[in-house]
């Protein structure tokens, strides 16, 4: 059974927001993934995206993050699980990724 998609936003203690996601990122969660991301960006052009608990991450996720990329600074946390996906997709060209395990 897959983990429930969760997302927490707080603040970094040296400044700045961190945005933690846990479980599966696919379409049928995407908007709430979205909605998350504009949250954890809004007001500022730099933030870290933890994804070291997300569990598979689809195309439309992807494609969510992609789209932050434009105007923002983003940092990206993962575990190695989503490593392959980050490389092959070419978000660690666009964004600063760092894989954990």
């Amino acid at each position: 059974m897959p983990t429930p998609f969760t997302t927490s936003l707080r603040e970094a203690p040296e400044g700045g927001r961190v945005l933690v996601l846990t479980g599966e990122i696919d379409m049928s969660n995407v908007e709430r993934f979205r909605s998350a991301l504009e949250a954890t960006l809004r007001g500022t052009a730099s933030a870290t995206i933890d994804l070291t608990k997300v569990e598979y991450l689809d195309s439309s996720g992807l494609t969510s993050l992609f789209g932050c990329t434009a105007d923002n600074e983003l940092r990206i946390v993962a575990s190695s699980l989503l490593a392959r996906v980050l490389r092959v997709s070419g978000l660690t060209e666009v964004a600063t990724v760092t894989i954990v395990d």
